[in-house]
This record gives C-alpha cells, sequence and structure tokens, in this order.
C-alpha cells in the first residue's frame, strides 16, 4: 500500500522513535520528550498520527557503523514490517523487514521481527535462523530464548493415542482407537504414522437379494508418511495406505506459504466401498485433487478446489466416477486475545459422472453405488477462548442444506487442556446431519486423545536452513 505516512516521519521526526507496542487494531509507537506516534492500516496505506514531542529532541550518540538518517530509515522499515505484520500481512511485512536487515544485518530488534513474519508464514527454519542471530545480538533478552523454545517445541516429535465412538440415528454404530506418530528429521523431512483398529454394526441391506443382515464388523488400517522441504515453501508428501482391502498410495505436493498455499494431491487406493454394508467407507477411493488456500489478511481466509474420483467395490475398483467442488470462506468477527469469534461459509459439492450396473446371483443387474448428487452449502459461527494458562476451548454451531438431500444443524464442541510443555489431551463432541456419503441420518461424533511430545527433532536442523539469511 501506500506508505507515505511512514515516510514522512524519516524527515520530520528522526530519532524520535523508542518502542513498539501493540494494539487491537494498530500500533502505538512511543517516543522522547513525550512524543508518541499511532500507525494502522487502511484501505489506501499506512497511516500515522502524531501527538506530543514538539519541544527540542536530544538525538542518542551516533552509532559507529550508522548515521542519523540511516538509523531512522531502518527503524522506519521494521515500523513498516511491524505494521504489516499486525494487521496480518506476514508477506509483505517481511519484504519490509528484509529491507531492514540489509542496513544492519545484526540489529535485534530487526531479526525478532523478521522470526515472527517467517512464522506466521510457516517456515519455522527461517524463523529459528533470525532468532538464533537475534540471541546472539542480544544473548540476556527471556523474550527470545522463549520465542525459540516455543518453535522447537512445535517442531518436536510426538506420539498419540486417541479414541473415538460414531453413532447415526438409524443405529449403525462405529467405534476406533489408533495411534500416531510425527517427527522431524533434520530441516527438510517430515515423517508419520498411524494404526488403527475399530468395530462396526449396521443394519445393512444386501444388494444381490435384498436381504437386511446384522453387520458386525472388525476393520483395522495403518498409513505411513514422508515428506520433503525441497524449499521453504515447496513440499512432497508420500503416503502409503494398508488396510483389510488392499493397499494404497498417495502423492501430495504443497506450494507457497501457509498464507497462499496451493496443494496437488492424487491417491490410489483399493475399493472404496462394500457391496454388502452399502454405501459405508471402508477405505480410500483414486482421486485426483487440486485446492488453493489463501490467507487475505488477519480477518479473512478463502480456500477453492476440485477433484475427480473414481469409485470401487469388493472386486471390482471401477463402478462409479464422479467430479467434486469445495470451497471455504471465513471472517474473524472478534479478536480479543484470548477470546477469538468466526464465522464461515463451506461448500462441499459432488456430482455423479456415471455409475456401473452389476449382475446379481441370478442374472438382474443392480446398481452397486447409489451415489447421487451432493451440494451442501453450510455456514457456521465459532468460538475459541483461552480459559486459563493450561485449558482452551472451542464451540461450533452451524446450519447446512444439501440442495439435492436434506438439510439440518450441526454443533461440535471441544476442550484442550497442556499441563505441561510435554503433554497435552483433548476431547471433542459433535452433532451433524447427514452431510458425508454413506450417511443416511444426523450423526453423533465423540473423541479423545492424548498426546505426548518425545523432545527436540531426531536430528538437529541444518546450520542454515535452505532460503533463510543468504
Amino acid at each position: 500500500g501506500d506508505n507515505r505516512a511512514l515516510e514522512q516521519l524519516e524527515t520530520s521526526r528522526p530519532q524520535q522513535l523508542r518502542d513498539v507496542q501493540s494494539g487491537k487494531n494498530s500500533l502505538l509507537l512511543t517516543g522522547v520528550e513525550g512524543a508518541s506516534f499511532q500507525a494502522w492500516s487502511t484501505r489506501n496505506g499506512v497511516r500515522v498520527a502524531v501527538s506530543g514531542g514538539g519541544g527540542q529532541v536530544t538525538a542518542p550518540p551516533r552509532q559507529a557503523a550508522d548515521d542519523d538518517h540511516a538509523v531512522a530509515r531502518r527503524r522506519l522499515d521494521v515500523l513498516r514490517g511491524r505494521v504489516e505484520l499486525a494487521t496480518g500481512r506476514p508477506d509483505v511485512a517481511r519484504q519490509a523487514l528484509e529491507v531492514a536487515r540489509q542496513r544492519n544485518p545484526n540489529d535485534a530488534e530487526t531479526l525478532t521481527a523478521l522470526a515472527a513474519a517467517e512464522s506466521e508464514l510457516g517456515r519455522p527454519n527461517q524463523a529459528l535462523a533470525y532468532l538464533d542471530r537475534a540471541i546472539s545480538a542480544r544473548p540476556d533478552d527471556p523474550e527470545l530464548a522463549r520465542d525459540r523454545a516455543r518453535i522447537l517445541r512445535d517442531q518436536a516429535a510426538y506420539i498419540e493415542a486417541y479414541g473415538g465412538w460414531r453413532d447415526t440415528d438409524d443405529s449403525d454404530q462405529e467405534s476406533r482407537t489408533g495411534v500416531r506418530i510425527a517427527a522431524r528429521y533434520g530441516s527438510k523431512w517430515r515423517l508419520g504414522a498411524e494404526a488403527l483398529v475399530g468395530h462396526s454394526r449396521a443394519d445393512a441391506a444386501q444388494r444381490t437379494d435384498g436381504r437386511i443382515a446384522r453387520v458386525n464388523d472388525v476393520f483395522g488400517s495403518g498409513e505411513a508418511n514422508i515428506a520433503y522441504g525441497w524449499t521453504p515453501d515447496q513440499e512432497t508428501e508420500a503416503t502409503l495406505y494398508g488396510a483389510e482391502h488392499g493397499p494404497g498410495a498417495g502423492v501430495t505436493h504443497r506450494i507457497g506459504p501457509v498464507t497462499a498455499r496451493t496443494t496437488i494431491r492424487g491417491v490410489y487406493a483399493e475399493p472404496y466401498f462394500d457391496d454388502v454394508a452399502g454405501v459405508t467407507d471402508k477405505g480410500r477411493r483414486h482421486a485426483i485433487q487440486l485446492r488453493h488456500d489463501r490467507r487475505i489478511d488477519r480477518d479473512w481466509q478463502v480456500g477453492v478446489g476440485g477433484g475427480l474420483y473414481q469409485y470401487g467395490v469388493k472386486g471390482d475398483d471401477n463402478v462409479a466416477r464422479s467430479g467434486g467442488v469445495t470451497a471455504t470462506v471465513r471472517r474473524r468477527l472478534y479478536s480479543a486475545a484470548p477470546f477469538y469469534v468466526d464465522a464461515g461459509y463451506g461448500l462441499d459439492a459432488e456430482y455423479q459422472i456415471d455409475i456401473d450396473n452389476l449382475r446379481d446371483a441370478v442374472g438382474g443387474t443392480f446398481n452397486p453405488l447409489p451415489i447421487d448428487d451432493r451440494e451442501v452449502h453450510f455456514g457456521d459461527v465459532s468460538a475459541s477462548a483461552g480459559l486459563s494458562e493450561t485449558v482452551s476451548a472451542s464451540a461450533t454451531a452451524g446450519y447446512g442444506i444439501n440442495r439435492f438431500g436434506g438439510d439440518g444443524a450441526t454443533f461440535a464442541a471441544s476442550v484442550e487442556w497442556e499441563p505441561t510443555a510435554n503433554w497435552k489431551a483433548g476431547a471433542s463432541a459433535g452433532y451433524s446431519f447427514a452431510a458425508t456419503r454413506g450417511d443416511d441420518a444426523a450423526v453423533t461424533n465423540i473423541g479423545v486423545y492424548l498426546r505426548r511430545r518425545l523432545g527436540a527433532n531426531l536430528a538437529p536442523p541444518d546450520a542454515t536452513p535452505t532460503g533463510a539469511l543468504q
């Protein structure tokens, strides 16, 4: 945007800026001789209000490597970056802060702000590299040490056990328990594995003769994945699946920072549905998907995606084909830490392309997968809050309408407890109308998990991560 108001500070009030404090929608900039400046981002750029400080200003001692003009320029670049960061544009903030770093590569304030921008962009290795330099310049600052510890904690390997229970209004029930492990190796590799077992009970109509059979099924599945980060903004992830009905594999490539990310995904898996139990999820479908998510600023997020899908049943993995589209729009309505309120709209649609009919035992034909067009429009309001230093909670209420089916309300709530840096536990519950393939009635879900962080990475990051501090 147009930052002329900030530029004017360079010539009109050099050396007056002393401190920067974040406000709800602005930054408060304090200065010498009682001067104060307030900066905020508008549609037309950054605006600055000045009060006080009209008297004679005594400049601090000249730095050996900079004159007064260069110091003022660097401070204004850092200010510009912090304004953009506070208003939810870390990519723009990073550009301004990089200019400041070029003026003085070892300035702790600049490096700290750059670390915050890189963290917002989802680049933890770059953030750590900047923090390490800032700590070298300011070794006694406890805030820098805490920021570094927080990033390392978020990157640490962990093991998580979970359990869940699912019930529909027509008495179909499913319970499952599982365990997952995630870790990093160096600055580029990310590893993970998951295994689960479960039990399902359902009244299923057998397709070949129309009888109703009570299905009691014990099932299990597992997967392993490995991801490699080519650059700070490009990552490829490969996944292997295994289940009772057969193996599968998937490849996902992500391009861009978390604020503007494109995801390309392809999946091959054995039959997705069971022709005895009917339209029941039993694995993964073959799929090609493309999605783009973008955070416009601090308050707005949007996403859009689409895909082509191929379904199978036991004995034939190509009996139905469809195309789908998804879209999301979210807006932060209220932000006053630790309490936040968001609202959103979502579209989840799938349209059949063609379905093959199969022959039953007496020579007749039947449709193995009664897949109909689905177009669910969903709106919701969610709230999250930190109830204490160790407990946080969230709740969601919404309503969905399937243009080709029914409609209904959705409610969900969750609570998380983190008594120490290494332990975390959570519980969730939800009730929603039939919005996904295979659900004939509203669904109740209950879940719990327990996570244990296993310390730092499996191996220390590279000394200088790719793309950082070149």
